[in-house]
C-alpha cells in the first residue's frame, strides 16, 4: 500500500467498504456499508450508503392511541450525499410482518374515534417508513412518509363502506317488515269482503 502522505494518496478519494454477514448463532443482522470521501477539489463530495437486513426492530408506542406497534424483523437503508453545502439523505425502514398490541383497559375507556382508529391500524400487516433530508446544512428540509396514512385511509373506507352496507340492509329489512304488516292487514280486510282479491303486483305502502 501507499505510505501516509504519499502524493498518490492525496490525489484519490477515500473509499471505505464494510460488510458483516448475518449470524444465526448470535442473532446479528447482515450489514453493508460503503463510503466515499472526496475533498480533493474546491467542492467537497461525500457519499455514504448502508443497508441492514434481519434486524430486530424495537416496539413502538403510538402517541394518543392505546396501541403499540411490534415491527418484528425488518430491513433498513441509509444514503447520504454531500455536494458542497447541498445535502441529500434518505433513511428507509421496512417491516413486512408487524403485529399490534392494544391496551384493552385504555381502549375500553376510550371514545368511539379511538376504537375506530385502533381497529383500522390493527388490520395493517406491514410497515414502510422513509425520512428524506434535503436542502443545505444551513437550511435543511425534512419529509417523513409512511404507508400507514394510506393504509389507514383505505381501511377506514372499507370499514365505513361495510357499515353503510349494514345500515342499508337494516333499513331495507325495516321497510320490508312494515310493508309486510300493511299488506297482511289489507289482505285480512280483503279476505273478509266477498268478491275482492288483492293481486300479487299491487303495492301497499
Amino acid at each position: 500500500g501507499h505510505r501516509r502522505g504519499d502524493r498518490t494518496d492525496r490525489c484519490r478519494p477515500i473509499v471505505a467498504l464494510a460488510r458483516r454477514d448475518a449470524s444465526a448463532a448470535t442473532g446479528l443482522a447482515t450489514i453493508e456499508l460503503r463510503a466515499i470521501i472526496d475533498h480533493l477539489g474546491d467542492m467537497p463530495r461525500d457519499s455514504v450508503a448502508g443497508a441492514a437486513s434481519g434486524i430486530a426492530l424495537p416496539e413502538l408506542p403510538l402517541p394518543g392511541l392505546p396501541l403499540r406497534l411490534l415491527p418484528g424483523a425488518g430491513t433498513s437503508s441509509l444514503t447520504f450525499t454531500r455536494r458542497g453545502d447541498a445535502i441529500a439523505a434518505r433513511f428507509a425502514l421496512r417491516a413486512p410482518k408487524v403485529t399490534w398490541r392494544a391496551d384493552s383497559a385504555r381502549l375500553a375507556g376510550g371514545n368511539a374515534l379511538e376504537r375506530v382508529a385502533v381497529e383500522a391500524l390493527s388490520g395493517i400487516p406491514d410497515l414502510s417508513l422513509a425520512a428524506d433530508l434535503g436542502g443545505t446544512f444551513a437550511a435543511p428540509t425534512l419529509r417523513v412518509t409512511s404507508n400507514l396514512d394510506q393504509a389507514i385511509a383505505a381501511r377506514m373506507r372499507a370499514m365505513l363502506g361495510a357499515e353503510v352496507a349494514k345500515a342499508e340492509a337494516r333499513a331495507r329489512a325495516m321497510v320490508d317488515a312494515e310493508v309486510g304488516k300493511a299488506r297482511a292487514a289489507v289482505q285480512a280486510k280483503v279476505d273478509a269482503a266477498p268478491g275482492l282479491a288483492l293481486g300479487e303486483d299491487e303495492a301497499v305502502v
